[in-house]
């Protein structure tokens, strides 16, 4: 039972339960392809770039080219999240917040999701036939920004993608804390029509600048640069760089348990994991805090 029941008594006069303010639903999971994985381990393949050949002489052999094969390997975890209902504070209190216990175990798990899918995206990929080899994102798939965010850093990421050849039509996302966005109205070099367009896409009446549809997460994650400067780790990516496997959906329980004096037991499950399958397809963002 949480310690902290006592302020939902009846003394609080109060015939409502509200989550606090969070993030309730994952961002994420809809801008990557998403799969089921039935056991441990998954795998995704991919072929790599080819050159034709010229033809120099007639009834030349053929000649075989050699096509790369590429392996990711995509490992499930498994989370989970429970809480109590004791029936003497359900009597003692004017309502029954299992419902409410459901939506915040819901906003967990979505809030887990994004959290993997950030981590994974630049982090160390698992390769090879069985996953042998550890693959790190590309020193040059990285762009550290000491000075503000600004549309100078998107051009240097659109440029990358380009010199990829990552197709335009291509959705591309781009997943920053608010800072970054704000920084942005603070570019000296955008121009009036540009500076609308910030402002907007700042309040939340457009999401895509750029070619980029931005995310606003406050879950970009934070680390020490070796100068020791507090960094974090924004993304840009598209849809196809990523694979986010499924193994359980969410799925929440909600039962009397014999064990604990038949007191309502919440329980929710889930199983999942991601791998970045193609590098060029991601540009991690270091920005200064």
């Amino acid at each position: 039972m949480p310690s902290t029941i006592p302020v939902a008594m009846v003394e609080q006069f109060s015939a409502n339960v509200f989550l606090k303010t969070q993030q309730e639903q994952t961002k994420l999971r809809p801008t990557v392809y998403t799969e089921s994985v039935k056991g441990r381990t998954k795998y995704t393949d991919s072929i790599g770039e080819t050159e034709a050949q010229e033809v120099t002489t007639r009834h030349a052999k053929t000649r075989i080219v050699e096509v790369p094969h590429y392996r990711r390997q995509l490992s499930l975890r498994f989370y989970d999240w429970s809480a109590m209902i004791d029936q003497i504070d359900k009597v003692r209190m004017l309502y029954d917040p299992a419902s409410t216990y459901v939506k915040s175990a819901s906003a967990a798990f979505g809030r887990k999701i994004d959290s993997i899918v950030l981590e994974a995206l630049v982090g160390t990929a698992r390769a090879g036939q069985t996953g042998e080899t550890s693959i790190a994102l590309p020193e040059n798939q990285k762009i550290n920004l000491d000075a503000a965010f600004t549309v100078d850093s998107l051009i240097a990421i659109k440029e990358r993608f380009d010199w990829n050849n990552v197709k335009e039509e291509e959705e591309k996302y781009i997943v920053t804390s608010p800072t970054e966005k704000k920084k942005l109205l603070s570019d000296t070099k955008v121009t009036s029509s540009d500076y609308n367009t910030i402002k907007a896409l700042v309040k939340g009446e457009i999401d895509t600048f750029m070619g980029f549809k931005f995310i606003t997460s406050t879950l970009v994650p934070t680390f020490n640069n070796e100068a020791g400067t507090m960094q974090r780790k924004c993304v840009a990516y598209t849809s196809d760089s990523f694979r986010l496997g499924i193994g359980i959906n969410p799925k929440v329980r909600i039962a009397e348990s014999s064990e604990y004096s038949f007191n309502t037991l919440v329980y929710m499950l889930m199983g999942l994991g991601g791998v970045r399958v193609e590098d060029e397809k991601v540009v991690e963002i270091d920005c200064n805090v």
